[in-house]
């Protein structure tokens, strides 16, 4: 499974998440030390980094008008630079409100929330609605809207596709998103093989269908199983 890193705390503690057997995985030795012993999962117990990257703004350039790179293009009225869309995922959006108001993104307290909660209500009022990021993107390319919030990875395919668009974290501060790997406690593993045991290519894939008897019963101590599928030598299937 491939969790995100506010999600590994959670999936741990109700038993959702099997330990890592650390001596099966000589590559976490190659992981970015800012990942290793993460405060979410210390000792990576649980999961190891995948990918990860920003949360920030996409826009379309203004000829003539410089970008003042802060999240007051959309936070603040007098300062807006356009048609805007904000994300739809409360995380991204209090985290970056929290960080336009100079909070921690991991305050717990209540009158942080609120506040952040009444500043977004404002914002809200004055978009375009709620988009996913690569929906944020292509409203960006398509002009249907000047401004949205996005992962950095939907904005580099966006300027890619146009580079009159441009992508930045604003000067505040933004989210990081991260996604992991990790194991999933007592889940089957099922491994589908496809061959042609039928058919004209049968002379190939009755070989291979026979050594499916010799496949592990289980791998690295977990309880595999194997399903066979004759597509009976059509591509189509």
């Amino acid at each position: 499974v491939v969790p995100g890193q506010y999600l590994i705390p959670v999936m741990a503690k109700l038993g959702l998440l099997a330990e890592l057997r650390h001596e099966n995985i000589p590559n976490l030795a190659n992981l970015d030390e800012k990942f290793v012993n993460p405060v979410y999962d210390p000792g990576n117990k649980y999961s190891a980094a995948y990918q990860w990257g920003t949360v920030g703004i996409y826009l379309r350039k203004q000829p003539g008008k410089a970008v003042d790179e802060t999240w007051g293009l959309m936070f603040d009225k007098a300062k807006q630079y356009g048609s805007f869309l904000l994300m739809d995922s409360p995380r991204e959006m209090l985290g970056s409100m929290a960080k336009y108001k100079g909070m921690s993104v991991n305050s717990t307290s209540l009158d942080d929330l609120r506040a952040q909660s009444a500043a977004l209500g404002e914002a809200k009022q004055r978009s375009q609605g709620f988009e996913g990021g690569v929906g944020g993107k292509n409203k960006v390319l398509a002009k249907a809207v000047d401004a949205a919030v996005v992962y950095n990875g939907d904005a580099v395919r966006g300027m890619s596709d146009d580079p009159e668009t441009y992508y930045f974290v604003p000067r505040e501060g933004g989210v990081l998103w991260l996604d992991n790997l990790a194991v999933p406690a007592q889940a089957d593993i099922t491994v589908g093989i496809t061959v042609s045991a039928t058919g004209p290519a049968a002379s190939l894939g009755i070989p291979q269908k026979n050594t499916m008897e010799l496949l592990p019963a289980t791998i690295g101590g977990e309880k595999v199983k194997w399903v066979l599928l004759d597509d009976a030598s059509d591509t189509t299937k």
